[in-house]
């Protein structure tokens, strides 16, 4: 693994511009300032943007090219910075959209051996065109993955294609476009030599913002998270599957988060052998256990077949839609735990009986403890609150789906290998059960198409613990976590 800085040279390394000092000697910087104004906010393509820009430097002397390069004013703290940089180990590229012509001379100055820029062509002692060979995005590409550290410094939306490569990128200024792209803005070189040292936390772009003073990345793909992990001291995830792959590429990493209930989609063996914690956030029990009521509601009574119908402009009369109460009905909980024990209170205050399967719980208050081929036949409703190990995959499969009471409910808010392929075609296929209600599945993202048409079929896509007062004491959670571990 290394460490490598890729940095821009003009407005970041250097405060010259100096396309636009050539062009002003040809009384054409202002046009040169909007192309470039336009390539940043997207109005044209960058590659465009360098033709027209090319164009207007045509006709400049070497030797006006060559004063402009003594005028070269190198950015404050850029010195100290490099200094550190080359003490501590890291490989510092410069990598420019400009020309050779200035970007080695300024290197060899500062002592960066590794550059790429485009070259100026001169003919008689003037310019003519330039050769553009050097992407920004494909230098990038060249250093990141295999572990490596990748930091990317710049100062515009035209380094968007390097920043989006990086562990962590930088920007200075607020130029154009430049906000929506660099990780942090920065002011000079001596706060960024700051910023370097930060213990940075990487979370997934679908978890509540951690509030720790703006030292969060962001990843939405395994792609982003491979570039992230690097840099990462704490990773918080919802539902993103971490491997020991992934694990291995984070070689500072301390805990792993999980913003949900259970961590069976983190590899703990793996983290736990590099003593890296792993916690998860349970608090969004009230929410899927009103999820798995709002199924009942709706399974019992059909509300979503009835209102698909009424959209269709279909008024049924009343002797036509007929459903079931939900009072006096046995409802079968399988695991009494957090999530489970608030569906068994409220089951209980709607007039239902309760029984449950837990081999972990004693004798309550419920009806009676079943054990769970017991419970699959006396059932009304079947639902399931367990957490997936080697003994809760494929609870429910196809040999004692055959054993749940005809007619009944089943529904599973817990995870979806708690049911087993095989089971749903016996439940549904075979009639066995009147309805099933899925918040989660066997794959993630699921595809149901071999089910179109089965209106007793009822399904979410893992929203159980999806509402705005479980994400929010998730995220205060995970917050409360990382400030006790020094984040923040």
């Amino acid at each position: 693994m290394e460490k490598i800085c890729l940095l821009d040279l003009e407005g970041t390394l250097v405060e010259n511009e100096f396309l636009v000092e050539l062009a002003s000697l040809n009384g054409s910087a202002q046009r040169v300032s909007e192309i470039t104004e336009f390539a940043m906010s997207g109005r044209i393509c960058l590659e465009d943007a360098i033709k027209e820009r090319i164009g207007l430097i045509k006709g400049v002397s070497r030797v006006e090219a060559e004063r402009l390069l003594l005028k070269t004013k190198i950015r404050d703290g850029a010195v100290e910075f490099l200094k550190r940089l080359d003490e501590t180990g890291w490989r510092i590229v410069v990598v420019t959209n400009g020309f050779m012509f200035f970007a080695k001379p300024i290197c060899d100055e500062l002592g960066i051996r590794e550059v790429y820029g485009n070259e100026l062509v001169f003919e008689n002692g003037k310019i003519v065109s330039a050769m553009i060979s050097v992407a920004k995005g494909a230098v990038a590409e060249k250093f990141s993955g295999k572990g490596n550290v990748l930091v990317a410094i710049g100062d515009g939306a035209n380094d968007a294609a390097m920043f989006r490569r990086a562990s962590v990128s930088f920007a200075f200024g607020n130029r154009t476009g430049v906000a929506e792209h660099a990780d942090f803005l920065v002011a000079d070189f001596f706060s960024l030599a700051g910023m370097l040292d930060s213990r940075f936390v990487v979370a997934s772009s679908d978890s509540v913002p951690c509030g720790l003073n703006g030292k969060v990345l962001r990843f939405e793909s395994r792609a982003d998270l491979e570039r992230r992990l690097p840099v990462a001291s704490a990773l918080v995830v919802r539902s993103q599957k971490i491997d020991a792959s992934l694990i291995g590429m984070a070689p500072d990493l301390k805990v792993i988060i999980r913003q949900g209930v259970g961590t069976d989609n983190i590899d703990v063996q793996a983290a736990s052998a590099r003593g890296i914690e792993v916690l998860n956030t349970p608090l969004s029990a009230p929410s899927v256990a009103e999820l798995t009521i709002g199924f009942m509601v709706n399974a019992s009574r059909r509300i979503h077949c009835m209102d698909h119908e009424m959209k269709r402009g279909t008024w049924r009369e009343r002797g036509e839609v007929m459903g079931s109460e939900l009072f006096g009905k046995k409802v079968g909980i399988v695991g009494l735990g957090r999530i489970g024990s608030i569906v068994a209170r409220i089951c209980h205050a709607m007039g239902m009986r309760v029984a449950y399967y837990d081999p972990f719980v004693e004798e309550t208050s419920y009806e009676k403890k079943f054990s769970l081929n017991e419970l699959l036949s006396c059932s009304d409703i079947i639902t399931f609150h367990v957490p997936l190990s080697p003994e809760t995959m494929h609870l429910l499969n196809v040999e004692n789906a055959w054993l749940v009471k005809r007619g009944a409910i089943v529904i599973n808010t817990s995870r979806g290998k708690v049911i087993g392929k095989d089971a749903l075609g016996v439940l549904l296929g075979s009639g066995v059960a009147s309805a099933v209600c899925l918040d989660v599945h066997y794959e993630e993202p699921a595809d149901y198409s071999s089910f179109h048409g089965f209106e007793n079929l009822i399904l979410t896509p893992h929203i159980g613990g999806n509402t705005f007062e479980a994400q929010e004491r998730m995220a205060s959670r995970v917050k409360e976590i990382l400030a006790q571990r020094g984040f923040g």
